[in-house]
């Protein structure tokens, strides 16, 4: 009983420790190696400030252009207004015009009725 067993052991314990370090070692530089470096990162910002800035006034182009349309849509629907309102008008003169067109042409006829009819008498009142 005083006989102690050991296990029979295939790695030595400092074998172990060292192969424990060595490979946290080992992913720290794998770690260190996938990070981005401050340049890359000030690269990567420099773009996105720059897509930013050119989406900025790609965006204030389209909002004057916007504005712009607006106004010549504004103009152009007064302008329509406008020409309306003067077609009712001419409407309305050219109901006039045919009324006093349709008069005068009564007023003729009249005439031309008269005129046979004075010259009838006429020639009645002759040889």
């Amino acid at each position: 009983m005083g006989v102690e067993l050991k296990r029979p052991s295939f790695f030595s314990p400092m074998l172990i420790v060292s192969l424990i370090v060595g490979a946290a070692a080992g992913a720290g530089i794998l770690y260190a190696a996938t990070l981005p470096t401050t340049q890359q990162l000030q690269t990567s910002l420099s773009s996105a400030k720059s897509t930013i800035d050119r989406l900025n006034s790609e965006r204030a182009n389209l909002r004057a252009k916007l504005n712009s349309t607006d106004l010549l849509l504004a103009a152009t629907q007064t302008q329509l207004s406008q020409t309306e309102a003067n077609l009712r008008q001419n409407q309305t003169e050219l109901v006039k015009v045919h009324a006093k067109l349709g008069l005068l042409q009564n007023a003729t006829s009249k005439l031309e009725v008269d005129k046979i009819e004075a010259s009838g008498k006429v020639s009645r009142t002759g040889p």
